[in-house]
């Protein structure tokens, strides 16, 4: 069962350990491959700014991926986008599909 969890600096380790199995994500967002504490508190600081939602996405006992979105975003007040990180693996890859298809219902 997947579950959404309410992302909290508490759980920094988590979110770093999530982001940096994908080092292509980073190479695109960060221009570097790992990304470090830093930067995790950075994207806590900047997402509280921007008045964002922050959920960890938790497959039975194990993280698998993280959520970030936007209800309204500040500088057009329109709805923000949402950003999706996944442990790369196969079965996380179906499941972050899955997941896709339920947003589009």
């Amino acid at each position: 069962m997947i579950v959404f969890e309410k992302n909290e600096i508490s759980k920094l380790e988590v979110e770093l350990d999530i982001m940096n199995s994908n080092p292509a994500y980073n190479i695109i967002s960060k221009d570097r491959e790992k990304i470090d504490e830093e930067d995790i508190r950075n994207e806590y600081l900047e997402c509280k700014r921007l008045n964002t939602e922050r959920l960890l996405v938790k497959q039975n006992d194990a993280y698998i991926g993280l959520i970030d979105y936007c209800l309204e975003n500040p500088s057009d007040n329109l709805r923000g986008s949402a950003c999706l990180s996944f442990i790369k693996s196969i079965k996380e890859m179906e499941l972050l599909l899955s997941f896709i298809s339920l947003l589009r219902i």
